[in-house]
């Protein structure tokens, strides 16, 4: 202790001045705009860095899972392809077109995630150089994943499905029943699926998928399946409870999705509710 207090007497001009420098540094970047976007653009910048470099050493330890998981990721894929040579020797009309020429795929790997906190996410080693920009969908061979929420020049920042920020427009496709799917925290493999009315036709292993009415994500991606439902007292719609498809802590690999023509989409709905 008499030594800690020599220290302190020694050097206290210096550690008081440094304690200064950090509380200007902190007022600076707390109160004003610019410096504050100039430092968590940076953070995120280096912090994609670090995190590259670390998913690059967890490669060489989980070669295995990877190898396994590209294997399922080509095997959808040929899949997808087969189905697509099947669809177009059914096709007779030459204007013929589908939704899936809407959306472009922008491949990428996922260097850090978090799934046990009450707000988690992702990062990506994909940013703006490879054109990825806020409010850009992330999907998997597996279903949804979160929504790009920042970027820097080469990584990209998500907001995980498991987030209970994260609203998901989705709901029964068949039955043509739509809602908000969220996470209200707790289980990572459980989430719930709201406004959903009463007489609708619901029943246990019903298939959840996107609805495609939000200019995020294409329609039809599996999101997971009904566990259990109930119909609460005094409310007009269920408490749905679904379990995912998708095993968040095994995300490896994932597509952002680009709507080319979303800004345009967004300015007529603009003017529509301004009308």
């Amino acid at each position: 202790m008499r030594n800690l207090i020599q220290l302190f007497i020694r050097n206290g001009g210096a550690l008081v001045f440094i304690g200064l420098e950090i509380l200007c540094f902190l007022m600076i970047i707390q109160f004003n705009d610019v410096h504050n976007k100039i430092f968590f653009s940076s953070l995120n910048n280096f912090g994609g860095w670090i995190d590259a470099k670390t998913a690059k050493t967890q490669d060489y330890l989980h070669l295995q899972r990877i190898v396994d998981d590209l294997t399922a990721e080509n095997a959808k894929l040929y899949e997808k392809l087969e189905f697509q040579e099947e669809r177009q020797k059914l096709d007779t009309v030459p204007t013929f077109s589908t939704a899936d020429s809407v959306y472009q795929f922008i491949p990428a790997r996922v260097i850090k995630n978090s799934i046990n906190r009450p707000n988690n996410y992702l990062r990506l080693d994909v940013g703006r150089a490879d054109g990825v920009e806020p409010n850009m969908g992330v999907i998997s061979q597996f279903g949804v994943v979160g929504i790009v929420i920042d970027v820097s020049e080469n990584y990209a920042l998500v907001m995980s499905l498991l987030h209970q920020q994260s609203r998901i427009s989705a709901g029964l496709s068949e039955k043509g029943y739509f809602g908000s799917l969220i996470w209200p925290g707790g289980s990572p493999q459980y989430t719930q699926l709201m406004d959903i009315p009463k007489h609708a036709n619901v029943a246990k292993g019903d298939l959840i998928e996107t609805s495609g009415y939000s200019l995020i994500f294409p329609p039809h991606l599996p999101l997971g399946r009904i566990e259990s439902f109930s119909k609460a007292d005094g409310s007009s719609t269920y408490e749905i409870e679904v379990k995912l498809l998708l095993d968040m802590a095994k995300v490896n690999y994932v597509y952002v999705v680009k709507i080319p023509d979303r800004d345009e989409q967004k300015t007529l709905e603009l003017q529509m509710i301004h009308e």
